[in-house]
């Protein structure tokens, strides 16, 4: 006789995708590092009287905090089973990190044809400078910038947008569409119109990595890699 199916809860419960159920979570948590560090910058401008300057440490500042605040949020609200689907980081092998080495310059020069789009469409890529010879907001672009943006941000849109969308049935093209272009828009507080367009051509690549990999350390590692080279290594040789 053919055997009876497990149709107990606990069986049909397996069958399901861990991070199903996680999307609005995912889009929520996604935006709302460039939320809190608009209201902390809100708060420090409210403190310190109308007009007062914003300076790169303190946007810097701000958004590493309120990035780690919100991973960590990440972390308690989802089940361990979750964040293990959510968040697949692994060594990379030799394999990864030569993609990597690769996509870093394809990366940096389609961000530079995206963000000469926006020019030629009338728009100006923003931002605040600094110098590197102010060393507390060189520490605060090195903390927000450079180590904690791209970790957060790989851990928040390649790892869980882009898994939970996974897993409520996109196509790997579909989610990682999606997935671009929310991270290339919330860049629009900072960089401009022209910033999305330059952010939605170089996310291409660490969202490539992470979709053949099924990893997300060599994202990071373009992430990294990349932001190191815009906010300080491009700021050290004068060309910001």
């Amino acid at each position: 006789m053919p055997s009876t199916p497990d149709l107990t809860a606990e069986s049909l419960y397996s069958t399901v995708e861990p991070l199903s159920d996680r999307v609005v979570l995912a889009a929520i948590a996604s935006v709302s590092p460039i939320v809190l560090t608009s209201l902390l910058i809100a708060g420090y401008v409210g403190v310190n009287g109308p007009g007062t300057e914003v300076s790169r440490l303190v946007v810097d500042t701000s958004y590493g905090v309120s990035a780690l605040a919100v991973i960590g949020g990440v972390f308690v609200t989802l089940t361990d089973a979750e964040w293990r689907a959510a968040m697949p980081f692994e060594a990379p092998s030799r394999s990864e990190l030569g993609w990597t080495l690769a996509c870093l310059p394809l990366a940096i020069g389609a961000f530079l044809v995206g963000s000469m789009a926006g020019e030629l469409l009338g728009f100006e890529l923003s931002g605040v400078g600094y110098s590197l010879s102010d060393t507390l907001t060189l520490g605060a672009v090195v903390f927000g910038g450079v180590v904690v943006a791209p970790l957060v941000e790989e851990l928040l849109f390649r790892g869980l947008l882009l898994g939970s969308l996974l897993d409520r049935g996109l196509s790997p093209l579909s989610a990682g569409a999606a997935s671009v272009l929310l991270f290339a828009a919330i860049h629009i507080v900072s960089l401009g119109p022209a910033g999305v367009l330059a952010i939605a051509t170089w996310a291409v690549f660490p969202t490539l990595l992470r979709l053949k990999f099924d990893n997300l350390a060599g994202a990071w590692l373009l992430h990294l890699a990349n932001n190191l080279w815009a906010y300080v290594v491009v700021v050290a040789l004068g060309w910001a």
